[in-house]
C-alpha cells in the first residue's frame, strides 16, 4: 500500500507508522501523513493508536514488536503507557545515541520472518 510522507523529516516510514500486531493495531503519527495515506489508514479497519508529532519525532514509531513485547525508545512516555494499558510488556531503552545517527530502535534489529 503507498503511503506519503509530508516532507523530509519523515525520511522512513517506520518514524511515521510501526506495526504493534496484538493481533492488528497500528501505532502511526497522522499528522507524519499526507491526506491520501491516512485516509488508506483510516479505512483498512485496524486498531489505530495514535502517536503526538512530538513523541513520533524523537523516533516512537521506530520500535519493534512482536505483538506480545514492544521495544522502543525510552522517549515516548505516552505510548508507552498507551501500550501497557493493552497488555503489552513494554521495553523501553536509551536511544540518545542512536538518534544522533538519525535512527532509532528498529534500526538496529534484523527481522527474521518464519514462514
Amino acid at each position: 500500500m503507498p503511503l506519503h510522507t509530508v516532507d523530509r523529516r519523515w525520511y522512513d516510514l517506520d518514524l511515521a507508522v510501526a506495526v504493534i500486531g496484538n493481533p492488528h493495531t497500528l501505532a502511526w503519527c497522522p499528522e507524519a501523513l499526507d491526506r491520501p495515506s491516512r485516509d488508506r489508514i483510516e479505512n483498512l479497519g485496524l486498531d489505530l493508536i495514535e502517536v503526538s508529532r512530538g513523541e513520533a519525532e524523537h523516533f516512537a514509531l521506530n520500535l519493534i514488536s512482536d505483538g506480545d513485547t514492544v521495544t522502543m525508545t525510552r522517549s515516548a512516555p505516552r505510548l508507552a503507557a498507551e501500550l501497557r494499558s493493552r497488555g503489552l510488556h513494554v521495553v523501553e531503552l536509551s536511544t540518545t545515541e542512536l538518534a544522533k545517527g538519525g535512527g532509532g530502535v528498529r534500526c538496529t534489529a534484523l527481522t527474521l520472518d518464519q514462514r
